[in-house]
C-alpha cells in the first residue's frame, strides 16, 4: 500500500473512533499506521500536495498527523531528533494548515516531562535550543513587517515564545540573550488596542520562573546583569505605570487593571522592589481608574477593579 492510500485509509478509520485518542481501537490505528507509513513518508506528501496547491490533500496529510501526535506517542515522535527538520519546516511552511498544526502540536506537548526530560539542553545543542533559534529567525522576519501587529500569527509566535522561554530560569535567560522575550514586553506600547489585549493576556506566562519575573519587573536592569553578551539593544519600561495610564482605556482598562493586581501579588511575594506605590501621583492615578472602573456599567472591569485594588492594599502593606 502507497503511502497515499495508507492515509486516506487511516483517516477514514478515525470515524469509528470519531478521533478519540483515548480510545483504545484509536491507539491501535495509530500503532499499526506508523508500523505501515514512515514518518518522513508522510511528511513528503505534504510536500507534494502543497507543491501541487492540493488543498484536500493537505488537510488529508495534516489530520493524520494531528491524530498521530495528539496519541500517546506523539510527544515522543515530536521531538526526536529526525523530527527537527520537520518541526522547523513546519513552523515556517506556506501552507497555513501546516503552519498551525506545527504550532499547536509544540503547544500542547510543551509539558514539565519534556521540558525536563527530552528538550532543555545547554546552550548550541538539543532539541530545544534549535526550536529558540528557529523562533528567533522567525521573530526576525516578522518584526521587518511594519503591519505585523495585524497579523494573527504574529500574535500566535508572541504567545508560543512566551511559554517555550518559561521552561525554567536557563532557558528564560537565553531566551532573552536571543531577544525572544523583549518583543512580548515592549507590545504593551502598542497603539493598536486589540494588540495589546493579546499582549496583556501572554505577558503573564513570562512570569513563571524567578528569572522572568525580574526581567518584566526590572527590564533593563536585569538584561544587563544576566546577559552582558547579548549584541541586542538595552532598553526599559516602566511597567506599572504603563498599566495605570491604560486602566482608563474603555476596551484595554479591564486587563490593564487585573493584571496590576496579579502583579502587585506576585511583587510583594517575591519582594520585587522596582514594583512599588511610593509615587503619590502614580498611586492616585490608580486608584482614579478603580473608582471609574467602579462607577461603570461593567461587571468583568469592576471586578477585575475590586481584585487590583485588594492586591494594592496587601503590597501596600508590605
Amino acid at each position: 500500500m502507497d503511502t497515499w492510500s495508507a492515509l486516506s485509509t487511516f483517516q477514514a478509520r478515525s470515524i469509528a473512533t470519531s478521533g478519540n485518542r483515548d480510545c483504545l481501537l484509536e491507539k491501535e490505528l495509530v500503532k499499526d499506521f506508523l508500523l505501515q507509513v514512515p514518518m518522513p513518508n508522510v511528511f513528503e506528501c505534504l510536500q507534494e500536495a502543497s507543491n501541487k496547491g492540493a488543498t484536500k490533500d493537505v488537510n488529508l496529510v495534516c489530520q493524520c498527523l494531528e491524530r498521530i501526535f495528539r496519541s500517546d506517542v506523539g510527544p515522543e515522535i515530536l521531538f526526536q531528533e529526525p523530527m527537527l527538520p520537520f518541526l522547523v519546516a513546519g513552523i515556517s511552511h506556506d501552507e497555513v494548515a501546516a503552519k498551525k498544526l506545527t504550532l499547536d502540536m509544540v503547544d500542547l506537548h510543551l509539558t514539565a516531562q519534556y521540558h525536563a526530560s527530552m528538550l532543555v539542553s545547554a546552550p548550541d545543542t538539543g532539541v530545544y535550543h534549535k526550536i529558540l533559534q528557529r523562533l528567533r529567525d522567525l521573530l526576525s522576519d516578522y518584526l521587518s513587517r511594519p503591519s505585523r501587529e495585524n497579523s494573527v500569527e504574529y500574535v500566535r509566535l508572541l504567545e508560543l515564545m512566551s511559554k517555550c522561554c518559561s521552561v525554567n530560569d536557563v532557558v528564560m535567560a537565553e531566551s532573552i540573550a536571543l531577544g525572544l522575550v523583549q518583543p512580548v514586553v515592549q507590545g504593551i506600547q502598542s497603539s493598536d488596542a486589540l494588540f495589546q489585549l493579546n499582549i496583556l493576556d501572554i505577558i503573564p506566562n513570562l512570569c513563571t520562573t524567578h528569572t522572568g519575573l525580574l526581567y518584566v519587573f526590572q527590564s533593563g536592569t536585569l538584561y544587563i546583569s544576566l546577559v552582558l553578551y547579548t549584541t541586542h539593544t538595552i532598553w526599559s519600561i516602566d511597567l506599572l505605570t504603563h498599566l495605570v495610564a491604560t486602566a482608563a482605556h474603555p476596551l484595554v482598562g479591564g486587563n490593564a487593571l487585573r493584571l496590576i493586581g496579579s502583579f502587585s501579588t506576585l511583587a510583594a511575594t517575591h519582594s520585587v522592589q522596582s514594583w512599588n506605590w511610593t509615587d503619590a501621583a502614580l498611586a492616585k492615578a490608580f486608584l482614579g481608574a478603580v473608582e471609574s472602573a467602579l462607577q461603570g456599567g461593567d461587571p468583568q472591569k469592576q471586578i477585575a477593579a475590586m481584585d487590583a485594588v485588594a492586591a494594592f492594599a496587601s503590597a501596600s502593606d508590605k
